[in-house]
């Protein structure tokens, strides 16, 4: 499975400006908050009862390390092979341990980067909601059913399915999330450097500042 980009490395602006988190971004981390909140506690009850642990424990630590380690290309783009571990999860795992997985895998990443805390959140919540709506989708209506006859070609068709919503979902909040807060600042000493999808962006508009003032310099 191949990565995908998620992530944008971070460019910091002018006059090293520290906003806080904007009035509409923390309604829209709220609204995120309670979705997430609703579409796990309703399961998280099960958990006594679950036998699947240690496919959890693999996929769920798999995710998280190779979290870790970011690619990051010349084009000042950032890429992430955990999504390769959520698509198998969101397949096999049953939905209380599902809704865990977003958890474990982006606390490590979290206290290696020390990212202020709404923006860790945030992208906790909004994957948990990506990869649920992959269970939904992919697991649920399509691998659950029996509307195609061949199982290879039924789970196939299942991470064909599960990976559209999952990246579908992520993007989309995210977009949200880019229009509120194109601001936001992540580690606790200073601007974020190794990149976070919050921040996609407010680094795309600061190196666009930066290059038409290395423009102007040269023309002038």
């Amino acid at each position: 499975m191949s990565r995908v980009p998620t992530d944008t490395p971070l460019v910091a602006e002018p006059g090293g400006v520290r906003d806080g988190f904007p009035p509409k971004a923390r309604i829209y981390f709220l609204l995120t908050a309670c979705a997430a909140a609703a579409v796990s506690l309703p399961f998280l009850g099960r958990l006594q009862h679950t036998h699947s642990w240690s496919s959890f424990l693999i996929l769920a630590s798999a995710a998280a390390v190779a979290r870790l380690f970011a690619v990051r290309t010349p084009a000042d783009q950032t890429y992430h092979a955990d999504i390769a571990f959520l698509i198998p999860a969101a397949l096999i795992l049953p939905p209380e341990l599902l809704v865990l997985v977003p958890i474990v895998q982006h606390v490590p990443e979290w206290l290696k980067m020390r990212y202020r805390w709404y923006i860790q959140s945030t992208n906790i919540c909004i994957w948990m909601l990506a990869t649920m709506g992959a269970w939904l989708f992919g697991r649920r209506l399509v691998l659950d059913s029996h509307f195609i006859s061949s199982p290879a070609l039924r789970v196939a068709v299942a991470g064909l399915v599960g990976c559209i919503v999952l990246v579908v979902v992520n993007h989309t909040m995210l977009a949200f999330m880019l229009r509120l807060a194109p601001r936001v600042h992540g580690p606790r000493d200073g601007p974020l450097r190794a990149g976070q999808p919050l921040d996609r962006l407010r680094a795309c508009r600061a190196r666009r500042r930066h290059l038409h003032a290395l423009a102007a310099e040269t023309t002038g």
